[in-house]
This record gives structure tokens, sequence and C-alpha cells, in this order.
């Protein structure tokens, strides 16, 4: 029986391995189970879940197939074969050659602190032991009747061996495939391809410039899909820590692309806007506790109304999600990937942002333990030298964070099927953030829906990068 959980998983593949097919069709043993199968352009992928299948050739309207289990004996016809790994949920997490040698799948994995490291070493451990299949979760054959164009990319990069990630579920979800030098980013929804195109757009603009603390990617245009370098340095450390190396490579980043301009010249202005007006109309769809999200809501309607838009702010390139799992430290640079969310942004976005991700998805940190964390940093040598001169302070700033970070995730939240749990961490310190005496929104009445009492408890420009 195919489950829904399998048909996104075939879904996924078929859009990776044949982008320009129309429609699935299962079948189990030789019978087809649908009648998805176009009878005028072949545009179908067949799907055989049974091990006991026999076709011996496409069936008529198919242009592809994918073959769980049992490889077919379909000699005509070319194929490549995957083993995969499952994510806890049992969907699909990443793909590699059946003939895989070394695990070259860690290089999209890049997990931080203890778990992470035996996390590696252990698979690591396996293929050097040669009991890889202990570890797999299953196999797919992947049949076409001419090298698709899957197997030209690998060619092109002259791939002998690689991986694939399937990506993160979401409107933003791209597979990314991992080669020796080199990642290919194949975005799998509309959202994904613009995020691709402002990732392309990003690292071309730092062409020009010669950084001494900061590593990015170099970029190769593949029609819709993006291939950046590998930054990772032949000896690297993760930290879930923000650090002076971090904070020496912001600077840097300011250097090139620093402007002061009035908070409503800003894209954060109105996006949280927009967004905040399309959060009074938008259902949850999932199990985010509604009283908590509308009180959320009210929040950030009060503090953006607490906000002067004519406020010139100090603004910098921003990475957007600048992560311990989006970089590594290097002797002496911070080599940073994945730039799609790249964008200008009020200073320091970037070092609030990775207190917030690394204290509650890494380490599970509750808002008191982060707010503490923000305090040390606000006293430290790097961030008084990014704010030097500057008539906006750290809180202020803080303030413009909160702001923009959870007007542009909470809308994706609610629209998100099935959710996934770290998200319900997210929403709990944001809830928490919002009430607590830092938040501008403390010092004004609330408004609109979502009015809550106090700790109520519940579920000069230089010559710069212009990207505006």
């Amino acid at each position: 029986m195919t489950t829904e959980l399998h048909k996104n998983d075939c879904a996924i593949l078929a859009k990776l391995f044949f982008p320009d097919h129309d429609s699935l069709a299962f079948a189990d043993g030789n019978q087809l189970t649908t009648n998805d199968l176009s009878t005028g352009e072949k545009r179908a992928v067949v799907v055989l879940n049974s091990s006991s299948a026999d076709f011996e050739t496409l069936p008529a309207g198919a242009f592809g197939l994918l073959a769980f289990g049992k490889k077919p004996d379909l000699p005509q016809l070319h194929c490549l074969s995957f083993d995969y790994v499952n994510n806890a949920d049992g969907s699909i997490r990443w793909l590699y050659p059946a003939d895989l040698k070394t695990p070259i799948f860690l290089k999209l994995y890049n997990g931080a602190g203890l778990r992470g490291r035996v996390f590696r070493l252990a698979f690591r451990a396996v293929f050097l032991l040669g009991i890889k299949n202990r570890v797999k979760s299953g196999t797919v054959h992947i049949f076409s009747p001419e090298k698709n164009w899957f197997s030209q990319l690998t060619s092109r990069f002259a791939a002998s061996s690689y991986a694939i990630f399937t990506g993160t579920v979401g409107e933003n979800r791209k597979a990314v495939v991992a080669m020796k030098n080199w990642f290919c980013k194949i975005p799998l929804t509309a959202s994904a391809a613009a995020l691709v195109t402002q990732e392309r757009k990003t690292l071309e603009a730092f062409r020009p410039f010669s950084f001494e603390k900061l590593e990015v990617p170099k970029t190769e245009e593949l029609g819709s899909n993006l291939a950046v370098s590998d930054v990772k340095p032949p000896q690297s450390r993760s930290s879930s820590s923000l650090e002076p190396h971090h904070l020496e490579a912001l600077l840097e980043l300011k250097q090139h692309s620093y402007e002061v301009l009035p908070l409503g010249a800003l894209p954060l202005w109105q996006a949280s806007g927009e967004q905040l007006a399309d959060l009074e109309h938008t259902a949850i769809c999932n199990d985010l506790p509604p009283l908590t999200v509308r009180q959320i809501v009210g929040q950030l309607k009060a503090l953006r109304q607490s906000l002067d838009q004519n406020r010139l702010v100090p603004t910098t390139l921003a990475h957007g999600d600048f992560t311990p799992w989006n970089m590594y430290l290097g002797r002496d640079k911070l080599h940073v990937y994945d730039w799609e969310l790249a964008g200008r942004q009020p200073l320091l976005f970037d070092a609030f942002h990775f207190v917030f991700q690394s204290g509650i998805l890494l380490k599970r940190e509750s808002f008191p333990v982060i707010k503490k964390a923000l305090s040390e940093l606000e006293k430290s040598a790097e961030i008084k030298a990014l704010l030097a001169g500057q008539t906006v302070g750290f809180r202020e700033l803080y303030n413009l964070y909160l702001l923009q970070n959870i007007s542009y995730y909470l809308p994706r939240y609610l629209r998100q099927q099935p959710l996934h749990v770290q998200a319900h961490w997210l929403v709990g310190v944001w809830h928490e953030a919002l009430h607590d005496e830092w938040c501008l929104a403390e010092n004004c009445p609330a408004t609109g829906i979502g009015k809550v009492e106090k700790n109520t408890k519940v579920e000069q420009p230089v010559a710069s990068i212009n990207l505006l």
C-alpha cells in the first residue's frame, strides 16, 4: 500500500530526476493502480513499489521509472541505483550511489556539538568496515530511456562520487547534490527558485572584494539551478557559541556594505507590515497553540507601532541565516555558505540570529538563558567596535531583529503541515522574548488581536554592496 509519506518522497524524486514530468503512476507488480499515464507526450513517471514487478520495458506513456527494492531487469534502459537514509519520520533524507565507497553525504551534514561528532564518526566507521548496508533505509533504482540531466550534471563536474540531500520540508525546499569540490542546488518550489536566484546575485556582488576574515563560495549558473564551490577548509571546526571569529567576519562585511537608511526604506519595514496584515487572516494548519499565536501577532503589531519609520538606522548586508550549520571556523577565516536569505538588514541582525538559533535548536535553551548570552554579547569588545559611532543602540537593533525574523517565519509555520517540533521550540521562545522588558512593545499598548497582560502564561554610506 502506498502511503502519503511515500507519495511525497516519490514526488520529490520525480522532480529531481525528471523535472519535466507532469504526473506519477503507481504500480504494484506489473499492474498500474492509477490512470495517471498520459496518452500523448511521454511525461509520466511510474513508481514501482513491489519487488515482484516484472516490467520488460517502460509502460506506454511513461518516460521514467522509480523502482524501490529489487532492481528490475531492464537492460535497454539507463539506470542509476541509490541507497538512501531516512529521516526520523520515515521520509528520505539522503541518497547516494549504491556502490559509494566513502560517506560523501556527510558533506551535507554540519551538525555541531558532541551529537554531530558521534554521528559523523558512526557513518565513517560503517563505511570503513564494509557494513554500510546496516545503516541504509532502502534502495531505489532510477530508469530512463536516455541518460537524464542528472547524469549530465555529475559528468560536467567529473563527480566520481556524490550524494543528494532531498531538502527540508517547507515552501523553500530544495535538493542539494554534494560533489568533490562543488554543491549543486536544485529548487523544488517557486519560492526556493527565487532564493537560489538571490544567492547567485549576492555571491556575484562579492566578486570585487578581497575578504581577509570571510570566505564565500564561487558560483556557476546551471539554468534554474546553481553550483557553488565548497568553502570548507582542510582543517575546520564548528561552534554553537558566537566567537570573536564570527564577529570579526561581520565587522569586515560591515566595512564593505555599511549604509545608514531610514527604517521605512528598509525591506523589513514593508515586509513586516504586509506579513502582519496577512497573519490576521491566516488559518493555523497544524498544532501551534492559537492563543500563543494571537499573542505573538499582537505583540509584533505593538512593536512595529512603537517604531519611528523615519529613524535613521545603520545597516549592512546580512547573511540572513547566520548559524553554526551554515559555516565552518578555519584557522584565520570564517567560511560561510548558503547565502539564499542575504539582504540588507539593520546592524547586528546576524549576531542576534546566531544566538537565538543555536541557543534554541542546538542547546535547547530557554529565553532567560538566551537573554543572558545577549547581555554578555552586548558588553563584548567586538560588538562595541561594530556599534562605534552609532546613535542606534544594541537593544533597539535587537527589537528590529525580533520584528523582522518572527514576522518572516511565523506565517510560514502557520501554513506548514506537518510542523516540525523545532518550530514549536522557536515559537515558545519568541513568545517569551516579545513579552520581556527588552521589547519595545512593552512600552506601548498592544493593538489589534492578542492583547495580553504581562507575565501571562500560555502554551554614512561607504562603497558598498547594494542589495536593497
